[in-house]
C-alpha cells in the first residue's frame, strides 16, 4: 500500500468531527451580537433584570436602561427601596417586568432603528451562511464515508497529484503534466482532458511516469523520444513491458530501444494517431547535442491555444545543450534559424532543470540585461519554493538566452567573437568551463 493510500484511509476512518475551535468562536460571537442588538432595540422598560446581592445590597444588571440619556451598554444599578421590597424572598431572583429602577425612565424606547435592523439582518446572514456551509461539510463527510475506502484513496490520490505534477494547459483539451526524474530531469505527460489519453516525452525513468499516470488516473498510449541518451529513453523498454499496446515514437536519425515508429525532419503526424488531426504534431532536426537530435513541435487546434516545443537537450531555458556530436554552426541554426522563429507564445517544454545555473552564466554575458535580472529573480524564488521554472517561451528565450542572441552585437562584443556562430562556439567554451 502506498503512503497516500494509507494516509487517505486514516482519513476516510476517522470520525466525523464537531465544529473546528475558531468555527465554535465565530459562532458564539456572531450569536451575541445578534443577541446584543434584539436586546438593545426592543422597549427596554420590559426587559427582565437580574438581582444580585453585593456588599447587602440589591442591584440589578440592566441592558440599556435609560436614566435620561441612553445608556452605552450593560451596567449595574441600585434598586429602590419599594423595588428592594418586592423581591426579599430572593437575593439573586428574577424580578416582574414591571420592577422599577432607580432613575429609569417608565416609557418604552423607540422603535429599532434602520441601522439596528441592518445589523441584524447582517448577523443573521452570517450565521446562516455558516450553518449552511457547515451543514455542506458534514453532508459530504458522511458521503465519503459510506462510499467506503476505494473513494477517500481516490479523491486524496488525485488531490496529491495535482500538487506533485504541474500542468500547463495548452487548449481546452491538451494539457501538460510535469514529472520530476532522476536529479533534475524533467518527463512530460501530454494529456488529452476529454478522452484521459496521453504521451509521454523523454521517459528516462520509467517509475516517475508510471507512479504519474496511475495518480492522475491517465491512459498512457505513446513515447515521444528526442534523442538517444539513456536518461531520455531509459523508460522505453519497461514502459512497453507495463502498459498494452504502448507505441514509441523517435527520432529516425539514431538507435532508440523499443522504437516503432521512426520520424525524421519535415514529418508531421497526429499527437494521439487520431484520424481527426486534432493536436497535429511536426519535427524539426536539430543535430548537435547528438547527431539525430530532433524537437517536436505541437500545435492543438481551437481558440486560444498556444503550440508548444518539446526541445530535449537542444534548447533549455536560458541556455542550450551541450555539442557532443556537432559543432556551433549546427546550434546555430538549430537555435537561431528554427527554433527563435516560431511564434512568441510557444512554450519550451525542455528536459533539464538548469534554469539558474544558466541564467548565472547570461548574467556574466549581459550584467546589465533587464530581462534576464527579472527572470533570474523570479527563477530563483521557483527554485527556494521547490518548483519548476519550466516552460519558457520563445519570445522570452529571445530576450535572455545567450546562445539565442549571439548575433547580437553587444553579446559578440562581450565575448570578441567576428560572427554569430563563432560567438556560439565561445558561449559554449565558456558555458563548460563555468565563466567567461
Amino acid at each position: 500500500m502506498s503512503d497516500i493510500e494509507a494516509l487517505c484511509i486514516q482519513a476516510q476512518t476517522r470520525p466525523i468531527s464537531g465544529l473546528h475551535p475558531l468555527c465554535v468562536i465565530v459562532t458564539l460571537l456572531v450569536t451575541f451580537l445578534a443577541i446584543g442588538e434584539l436586546i438593545m432595540v426592543l422597549p427596554h422598560h420590559t426587559i427582565p433584570l437580574t438581582l444580585l446581592r453585593i456588599d447587602g445590597a440589591l442591584v440589578a444588571r440592566t441592558w440599556g436602561v435609560r436614566s435620561g440619556v441612553a445608556a452605552s451598554g450593560p451596567r449595574w444599578l441600585p434598586l429602590t427601596p419599594q423595588s428592594s421590597a418586592n423581591t426579599q424572598a430572593s437575593a439573586n431572583g428574577i424580578i416582574s417586568r414591571s420592577t422599577t429602577v432607580a432613575g429609569a425612565s417608565a416609557s418604552p424606547t423607540a422603535m429599532p432603528t434602520s441601522q439596528h435592523r441592518r445589523d441584524l439582518y447582517f448577523a443573521a446572514v452570517l450565521s446562516m451562511a455558516g450553518a449552511l456551509l457547515y451543514g455542506l461539510r458534514q453532508r459530504q463527510a458522511r458521503a465519503l464515508q459510506r462510499s467506503g475506502p476505494e473513494a477517500a484513496i481516490a479523491m486524496c490520490a488525485f488531490t496529491a497529484a495535482a500538487e506533485a505534477y504541474p500542468v500547463t494547459k495548452l487548449s481546452e483539451r491538451l494539457q501538460v503534466y510535469t514529472v520530476p526524474m532522476f536529479d533534475d530531469n524533467y518527463g512530460w505527460l501530454l494529456t488529452d482532458a476529454r478522452t484521459k489519453r496521453c504521451v509521454a516525452v523523454d521517459p528516462g525513468e520509467p517509475g516517475p511516469i508510471l507512479d504519474a499516470v496511475r495518480a492522475l488516473g491517465l491512459k498512457l498510449t505513446r513515447v515521444l523520444i528526442t534523442h538517444k541518451h539513456g536518461d531520455h529513453t531509459g523508460g522505453n523498454l519497461p514502459l512497453k513491458a507495463n502498459v498494452e499496446g504502448l507505441e514509441v515514437v523517435g527520432t529516425g536519425y539514431e538507435p532508440i530501444p523499443g522504437l516503432d515508429t521512426a520520424v525524421r525532419e519535415g514529418d508531421c503526424f497526429d499527437l494521439f494517431g487520431d484520424p481527426d488531426g486534432a493536436f497535429p504534431t511536426s519535427v524539426l532536426a536539430t543535430p548537435c547535442h547528438t547527431r539525430g537530435h530532433v524537437v517536436f513541435l505541437v500545435q492543438p487546434e481551437g481558440p486560444g491555444a498556444t503550440p508548444a516545443l518539446l526541445c530535449g537537450d537542444t534548447l533549455f531555458v536560458g541556455g542550450c545543450g551541450r555539442f557532443f556530436e556537432g559543432d556551433a554552426q549546427q546550434m546555430y541554426t538549430a537555435l537561431v534559424q528554427k527554433l527563435s522563429v516560431l511564434p512568441d507564445e510557444t512554450l519550451v517544454f525542455c528536459a533539464h532543470e538548469y534554469t539558474e545555473s544558466n541564467l548565472k552564466f547570461a548574467l556574466q554575458v549581459e550584467p546589465q540585461n533587464v530581462a534576464l535580472r527579472q527572470k533570474m529573480d523570479w527563477v530563483q524564488a521557483q527554485r527556494a519554493q521547490g518548483l519548476p521554472t519550466v516552460p519558457s517561451t520563445i519570445a522570452e528565450e529571445r530576450t535572455y538566452n545567450p546562445f539565442m542572441r549571439c548575433g547580437n552585437p553587444a553579446v559578440m562584443a562581450r565575448v570578441k567573437a567576428a560572427d554569430p556562430v563563432e560567438c556560439m562556439s565561445l558561449l559554449r567554451e565558456g558555458k563548460n568551463r563555468g565563466h567567461l
